[in-house]
């Protein structure tokens, strides 16, 4: 009887602390930050700055771009489908990027690190 009585403490304990694990969880999940696979995947798109130069034209070679301006709302009157409606509609205009400082360009050899990463050209510090 003793055993028995045990068992169902033991039993109710498991229970209750499955249940505190499965609240903390579900309340905690909301204030977690998602890992932002995105920027992993862009990092293996990206090139270190091989046969770096400063010109007024790249040629071959890409080029920085600095930052992507999303342009500005311009607002329009357009047909709602029919030529008598009339209707406020706005479209983004004059997306520019930012890529030239002083009229200069800043090139580079464009090598993902994906390729160097397969082709060899990344080691581990102790290997050759």
């Amino acid at each position: 009887m003793c055993i028995d009585i045990f068992v169902k403490i033991f039993i109710l304990f498991d229970f209750i602390i499955f249940v505190i694990t499965y609240v903390t969880h579900f309340v905690f999940i909301f204030y977690m930050k998602k890992a932002d696979t995105v920027e992993i995947f862009d990092a293996y798109e990206s090139s270190p700055l091989f046969d770096f130069s400063v010109d007024q034209n790249c040629n071959e070679k890409s080029h920085i771009t600095f930052q992507v301006w999303d342009g500005r709302e311009e607002e329009y009157i357009g047909t709602g489908g029919h030529p008598s409606i009339k209707v406020v509609k706005t479209k983004i205009v004059d997306q520019t990027n930012l890529d030239k400082i002083n009229g200069h360009y800043f090139c580079y050899k464009y090598i993902p690190y994906k390729e160097l990463l397969y082709n060899d050209q990344i080691i581990k510090k102790e290997e050759k």
